[in-house]
């Protein structure tokens, strides 16, 4: 089996006789019990013949994608870098799975067009093809997945990594031949909704986590926007100042930053340089923010004046706020705070 990444697979086959499981990163991976984590390339050649030798010179049952590129805001140009992720992974995967084999990968549904060109390139490899929504994927996302089964190379198509002659291989269906594409979703009205945000149960044990990151971009990110930060001082164009009458020596400087959509809220503005009381904490800044700042129609943005609705991603200093303290985490100095609307992709 080879996994491009997946833990929660390596738990779903532990102790099962043969399992072999390798997952693939461009990034260095932290160890994965029973898992061969191979760093590498999977648009390169070196790459396929590396999995197929950890497999045991064997191929695969199944390859599974869950990659995803870095979103712009942008929904055309993040749909594309998907789709392109999305066919590197279905090239390697006709080099190294065996007959009969299983193609799991993410996709953003973002136009009928795109769609449809990877299902068609997806179809001429496999017999069962669909398209899917999980449970777990948020209903306001374009976050999908393509779901592939009994692979069959074509009997004309030569397999290549480094070559990708599976960006110019189509066949050409007749008005007869085409067909609706299949879509799936998953649970119900009864399951929880991961669009909102429940209470932990009573007597929940926080556990930490199994492994954590071996080097995390943020850390470095951190170092330098605080480092910025601190030489830069002065002002902008686009200096707020709402707290006069209060002592400088009680104010601290941050930054915000808005993006993909949510500048909209501001007046088009992506960044602002504020000042603010010493000891703020960020549910402080978000009842600001609403008196203050957002032009119109602020519940697209803060939820109940001290949160962020579903769908806005915030970051501090280039860090999730999930892994600081959210709205109790407390602002210091030069900080960036971050809001970014992902409400069109996973």
């Amino acid at each position: 089996m080879f996994l491009l990444s997946s833990q929660v697979l390596a738990q779903s086959l532990s102790g099962k006789e043969g399992a072999q499981i390798v997952a693939v990163d461009l990034q260095s991976m932290a160890p994965i019990p029973g898992v061969h984590c191979l760093q590498g390339d999977i648009t390169a050649d070196s790459t396929a013949k590396e999995i197929i030798r950890l497999l045991g010179d064997c191929k695969a049952d199944i390859v599974v994608c869950d990659g995803a590129p870095d979103v712009t805001g942008l929904h055309h140009l993040d749909e594309y870098l998907q789709a392109q992720l999305l066919l590197s992974a279905l090239n390697i995967a006709s080099c190294i799975l065996q007959p009969g084999g299983t193609f799991v990968a993410k996709m953003f549904r973002s136009s009928k067009s795109g769609v449809e060109t990877l299902y068609g390139k997806v179809c001429l490899f496999f017999g069962d093809v669909v398209v899917a929504k999980p449970r777990s994927s948020r209903a306001s996302s374009i976050e999908s997945f393509i779901v592939a089964r009994g692979f069959k190379l074509p009997i004309d198509y030569t397999p290549r990594v480094s070559n990708n002659s599976l960006l110019k291989y189509q066949v050409e269906l007749s008005e007869t031949e085409k067909v609706i594409i299949p879509f799936i979703t998953c649970g119900d009205l009864d399951g929880w909704d991961s669009d909102s945000t429940y209470p932990l149960p009573e007597g929940y044990e926080y556990k930490d986590p199994v492994q954590m990151p071996i080097a995390p971009p943020y850390a470095e990110a951190i170092r330098r926007r605080k480092a910025k930060g601190q030489k830069a001082g002065g002002t902008s164009k686009n200096q707020v100042d709402e707290m006069d009458d209060i002592p400088e020596e009680l104010m601290d400087s941050i930054t915000l930053n808005f993006g993909g959509g949510a500048e909209i809220l501001f007046g088009g503005v992506k960044e602002l340089k504020i000042k603010i009381r010493k000891g703020w904490k960020v549910s402080n800044l978000l009842r600001w923010m609403k008196e203050h700042l957002i032009k119109e129609r602020p519940e697209l943005l803060i939820l109940n004046d001290n949160d962020v609705r579903p769908g806005i991603l915030v970051l501090i200093n280039d860090t999730d706020w999930e892994l600081l303290e959210k709205v109790e985490y407390v602002l210091e100095p030069n900080d960036t705070v971050t809001f970014i609307s992902t409400l069109h992709g996973g």
